[in-house]
């Protein structure tokens, strides 16, 4: 039974994929390759490698999960990623700048143009929700952060 302000669908979710020449083979190589370039950073090679130790096979599939429900919408993704990065007291600001520096020049290296813009713009929005939460949350909540700038990038 449905409630009139919120009515049974009666066909199915269509789901599109972000580009027609992504497909889950692509997916793979870039996360294979930008998690080793993580796996190999200075900078964010001891975080990840501490909280990871021992796991990487699963996380690389669970990262495979992410951007395939994020590129191909298959919803195969299940995982609630914001709560995983608040525990992570060790991250700071400029760890997500040296994340998003690696997985740009990560993107142009295995895609075309066009496809490596569409997988930058998705890491982008993820990187500036997390940092929204993980830094900025009480600032935001108390208006701290729109006062001083902070949520525009001024």
């Amino acid at each position: 039974m449905s409630h009139p302000d919120f009515p049974v669908r009666s066909s199915p979710v269509i789901r599109h994929r972000v580009h027609p020449d992504i497909d889950e083979a692509l997916i793979d190589r870039m996360v294979e390759t930008f998690y080793e370039k993580i796996r190999n950073d200075t900078q964010l090679g001891p975080i990840f490698n501490a909280r990871i130790e021992g796991r990487w096979p699963e996380h690389l599939a669970k990262m495979k999960d992410f951007w395939s429900s994020l590129m191909l919408t298959t919803g195969r993704y299940k995982g609630r990623p914001m709560q995983v990065h608040m525990q992570m007291g060790e991250v700071k600001p400029e760890d997500f700048t040296r994340w998003l520096e690696l997985f740009r020049a990560n993107a142009h290296e295995v895609c075309a143009q066009d496809i490596a813009a569409l997988f930058i713009s998705r890491a982008e929005k993820v990187a500036a929700s997390f940092q929204l939460c993980m830094f900025y949350k009480d600032r935001i909540a108390s208006g701290e952060a729109f006062k001083n700038g902070e949520t525009t990038g001024n």
